[in-house]
């Protein structure tokens, strides 16, 4: 596959653009999931807040690498006021005003999170916090049905994006909150943080596969599988999620019992770190896929 410079920026970008996505929901919903823990809260804080920061720096990013790889005159084509005005005014634009203002809501969020007095303490988290995150998730999840073949497929297709969407960075972004815990809580607090993600996860794989399988369907009629570059990098990230599925079922049949008979949790914390390198591969499986041998090309 050859890549012109502004392709591999655009692809490394958008990679960029989906880990801080996954970091940012999940960083804020592991901040309100583990909330009872407060040796863990301030760092998740920190996770959460410099997820949200740094995906409103690489949207913006990624929107000015578009600008320059369609003007095609180098650094300067990255702020042509045409192209970029052009750009705006199409789906592009859609999704970067979406995500621009869901990552918002994010950081608009963890400010208000966080209070600290006198004794520099995390305080805990108002309603207010926590409505902000669920619109901030929601609105970047949103920003996902607004380019691409899911964009003229109508509303249930876009739900099941969206449903997708969330389920996914919220698995993925929650890996290293759970990989802290296992570094800082002790084995009974991490035993029933474990076993509690453990029951939400089951329900969530079941909306992962039902969402993933409808959606791949609708827009490949599941042809050419085994004879197209969409179909190759498909069936890879399917390889995967398998792997992962995989892992979580160890995680939670073997690695989980342990810590309560062992009072050991060095290879759960390994597990874990597999995990978030496994989900950073299918997230960059994904952007290839979204980016490169899309329907679209």
């Amino acid at each position: 596959m050859d890549l012109s410079t502004w392709e591999w920026l655009i692809l490394v970008s958008r990679w960029l653009v989906y880990l801080c996505v996954s970091s940012a929901v999940g960083g804020a919903a592991s901040l309100y999931f583990l909330k009872s823990y407060t040796v863990i809260r301030l760092a998740l804080w920190r996770y959460a807040i410099t997820a949200s920061v740094m995906g409103f720096m690489i949207t913006s990013l990624h929107f000015f690498i578009r600008v320059g790889a369609l003007s095609s005159e180098g650094i300067v084509g990255m702020f042509d006021p045409f192209v970029m005005d052009l750009l705006w005014g199409s789906t592009v634009g859609d999704a970067t005003a979406y995500r621009l203002v869901g990552f918002s809501l994010l950081i608009a969020s963890m400010i208000g999170c966080l209070r600290i007095g006198h004794s520099k303490e995390f305080k805990g988290c108002r309603l207010a916090s926590i409505t902000l995150s669920w619109f901030g998730c929601l609105v970047i999840a949103v920003s996902f049905t607004k380019t691409g073949h899911i964009a003229e497929m109508g509303a249930f297709s876009a739900a099941l994006l969206i449903i997708h969407v969330v389920l996914t960075v919220w698995w993925m972004g929650s890996l290293y909150p759970l990989w802290l815990s296992s570094r800082l809580l002790s084995a009974q607090d991490l035993y029933i943080v474990m076993h509690r993600f453990g029951q939400i996860a089951v329900a969530v794989v079941i909306g992962l596969v039902i969402c993933g399988a409808v959606l791949s369907y609708q827009i490949t009629g599941w042809t050419r599988l085994f004879s197209s570059d969409y179909g190759f990098w498909l069936l890879l990230k399917l390889a995967l999620v398998c792997f992962i599925l995989l892992l979580a079922g160890v995680h939670k049949l073997f690695l989980v019992p342990a810590i309560q008979a062992n009072n050991n949790a060095r290879s759960l914390a390994r597990s874990l770190l597999l995990e978030k390198v496994v989900g950073a591969s299918i997230l960059g499986i994904t952007t290839v896929l979204t980016t490169l041998v899309g329907p679209a090309h």
